[in-house]
């Protein structure tokens, strides 16, 4: 009888223990540690702060000896390029090359723009275009409506997705505050015509983690690509190079730490062929730049706001990052990447859960733990008793 009692004793704590210890936590919900692709955390930081940039010269192409137009209606040269928000008063920095080109490269893009209307016209076979231009670079000019007036030059921007060549809202018009010649940093200061915007946020201290450039999508409208990159030593510049670029229209764009803060500038190297856009600008130029404009570089609380909702997402607080981004949007609603991550952030919740349970339940867990222990503890002295009585009494 003693046995039997012990034994039915043992089951039931036993099952009372398991019970206990079930109420535990999970080890691990599907998909943590949070997932995400090399590179993300740096680009959501960073992305919502670069800048489509269009540099218009308009003008004539001429012959050098004559002066007589080779157009009768003025030729337009735009330039894209990207840029990156240091201040959100509208303060963008950029390359000097891409918004305050030497009147060599104007007239080279003219000629080129001349050359491709010959090609589409079919005066000029396409394999010969580049002959073209490098024969008509020397006896050829490009001025305004007058032999030797200067031709006119404007500036605009676009945020988020990018038409090409829109002159009306949502691009706006811009001015270069200073620029570095080409040859002595190359970045230029520039303010658009709005405020409010993202900033990015100087002093990385890391490598170069990514990059972020405007690039040309399949339906002809421009969009922020990002890249994970890293540094391959020097180029033939005599800068830092990276793995691979985002094409050519991201000079200017940003090269960033893997905490999303800016450690260059993008640049072209001219002495690869192609030449490819991996070239890195120090940012020290870009510290003198605004140092001497008095432009300081500065997040707005919503830019710290967004960046609080990115580091609860990407540590897989998904209620958290939630909340935050929501907090974001009450404040600017025209902030598209806290819309992204939110609904990311849903998803996951709904899927995954949050990777760390709340704290509210962590008491009663512990709880059960102790339990749980004490228990196991107790069926193994229970079990040493019911050994012995077997023996003493076997039937």
């Amino acid at each position: 009888m003693a046995s039997g009692r012990a034994l039915a004793t043992a089951a039931l704590l036993g099952a009372v223990a398991a019970g206990l210890l079930a109420a535990a936590p999970a080890h691990a919900a599907p998909g943590y540690p949070p997932t995400y692709t090399a590179g993300e955390p740096a680009v959501a930081v960073a992305g919502p702060s670069l800048v489509y940039l269009e540099q218009i010269s308009t003008g004539y192409l001429r012959d050098a000896a004559t002066g007589r137009p080779l157009t009768p209606e003025p030729l337009v040269v735009r330039r894209r390029c990207s840029g990156v928000v240091v201040n959100p008063d509208g303060y963008v920095a950029t390359t000097t090359v891409c918004v305050r080109p030497s009147d060599a490269i104007v007239l080279v893009n003219a000629l080129y723009r001349y050359g491709r209307d010959q090609v589409a016209a079919k005066r000029l076979a396409p394999d010969r275009l580049d002959a073209f231009v490098t024969a008509a670079t020397p006896t050829s000019m490009f001025t305004g409506a007058a032999p030797g007036s200067r031709y006119a030059v404007g500036l605009l921007a676009q945020t988020g997705v990018a038409t090409p060549e829109l002159v009306g809202d949502p691009a706006v018009p811009a001015t270069v505050v200073g620029s570095q010649p080409p040859d002595a940093g190359n970045v230029a200061l520039v303010r658009l015509g709005r405020t409010g915007l993202p900033a990015v946020e100087l002093g990385g201290s890391g490598a170069p983690a990514a990059i972020l450039g405007y690039a040309r999508s399949p339906n002809g409208t421009y969009a922020v690509r990002g890249r994970s990159v890293t540094v391959t030593g020097r180029t033939g510049t005599g800068r830092l190079g990276l793995t691979g670029d985002v094409g050519p229209d991201s000079r200017g764009g940003a090269v960033v730490d893997a905490t999303g803060r800016l450690v260059g500038l993008l640049d072209t190297d001219p002495s690869a062929n192609g030449e490819p856009v991996h070239d890195v600008v120090d940012p020290s130029h870009l510290t003198r730049l605004l140092a001497r404009h008095g432009v300081p570089n500065r997040l707005a609380d919503v830019d710290r706001a967004y960046r609080t909702g990115l580091d609860a997402y990407f540590h897989g607080r998904y209620s958290a990052a939630v909340a935050g981004f929501s907090d974001v949007l009450r404040r600017d609603g025209t902030r598209t990447a806290a819309v992204t991550y939110r609904d990311r952030a849903r998803d996951r919740l709904a899927t995954e859960g949050n990777a760390t349970p709340n704290a509210a339940d962590w008491g009663r867990y512990a709880l059960s733990a102790a339990l749980g222990t004490v228990i196991v503890v107790a069926l193994l002295r229970l079990s040493t008793v019911v050994r012995v009585l077997v023996r003493r009494h076997p039937g």
